[in-house]
């Protein structure tokens, strides 16, 4: 099987994640870039490397090093990267806009052929091509959410654990764009990968950028107790300890895990009390706040998931009657 696109990669991916595809069968394309192009009165074509294009190299690298050791759970650094030479960024200037060009060495896909763990092999390929698609967040927005709801919808749970997995490293490892974001001048445009060409304002809402705000993504898998259920808008409600309760969406559960949550909570919120139950959560921190999180399954924790009290800063009093504690069968 030969794969020349990105949505071909994607899609492997996803059937790698799910035992259906051997990676072993798999031979890949070539010419499969990372692009960034901007066109910006401030930030001109030179020949010769200047101070703003040597500091974007350095930061796609250390990007590119981030998602890999995420993924792949390795210890690469700019001081060893000299033996994984297939991690080095060797980057191309087109003129006329400033284009960067990465061309994802061939071999760094063919790595994947010496992972034993599928959910790696699958998330490493789903992080290479999300940074190739670019998509605003390095390919974490619109295309990847299309995506998920395909999964969904095939009820491919490992492929969405990957793809997760995925989300993660991509949005914990974009110094790059945020880098283009804060050196745009106003009258400047700039697209990632095969986005096109958006102005200084559209660019920075499209990476979320916001120069005071530490944001990033971490599994906060744990036995949670169900406050509220609101299924209309597909979230519940969150409590654990004396932290503070947030809303958690229940969009990725399929309707058997839905209904089992329900099944659950409902008898108990009832009553005035709470059940908790064993969840697979992923959240999104804003300087020590949950902004956003997602539940993904019903069921143990997840390895490298984290204690929720240790990522989160703001804590408030928890009513008693959430305090009762019911078996989770």
């Amino acid at each position: 099987m030969l794969l020349r696109t990105e949505d071909e990669i994607l899609e492997t991916a996803f059937q790698v994640a799910t035992g259906t595809v051997n990676i072993q069968d798999i031979e890949f394309g070539d010419e499969i870039y990372v692009k960034i192009k901007i066109d910006d009165p401030d930030w001109k074509y030179k020949k010769t490397i200047d101070y703003k294009t040597a500091s974007l190299m350095l930061k796609l690298q250390k990007d590119v090093l981030g998602i890999f050791n995420t993924i792949a759970e390795e210890n690469v650094t700019l001081k060893s990267i000299k033996s994984f030479p297939d991690l080095i960024v060797n980057i191309l200037v087109e003129e006329g806009c400033v284009e960067y060009l990465w061309e994802i060495p061939k071999k760094l896909f063919d790595y994947t052929k010496e992972m034993q763990s599928r959910h790696k092999i699958a998330s490493l390929l789903i992080c290479l091509a999300g940074i190739s698609i670019g998509c605003g967040t390095w390919g974490v927005t619109s295309y990847f959410d299309l995506k998920k709801e395909e999964l969904k919808r095939r009820n491919e749970y490992k492929a969405i654990e990957a793809l997760e997995a995925s989300n993660k490293a991509l949005i914990e490892n974009m110094t790059a764009p945020h880098y283009v974001a804060r050196n745009l001048s106003e009258d400047g445009c700039a697209a990632l990968g095969k986005g096109a060409l958006r102005s200084a304002a559209e660019f920075k809402k499209d990476i979320k950028f916001n120069e005071h705000v530490k944001k990033r993504t971490v599994d906060i898998d744990d036995m949670y107790k169900v406050a509220k259920l609101d299924f209309a808008q597909q979230r519940v409600q969150l409590v654990k300890g004396e932290l503070k309760p947030f809303w958690a969406s229940v969009e990725w559960l399929a309707d058997e895990q839905k209904e089992k949550l329900k099944s659950l909570a409902g008898a108990a919120i009832d009553a005035g009390t709470a059940v908790s139950v064993g969840l697979q959560v992923s959240a999104r921190l804003n300087n020590g706040a949950i902004s956003k999180a997602s539940i993904l399954r019903v069921g143990a924790k997840r390895e490298g998931s984290v204690p929720l009290e240790s990522v989160v800063t703001d804590t408030e009093a928890v009513p008693t009657s959430l305090q009762a504690k019911l078996p989770l069968d």
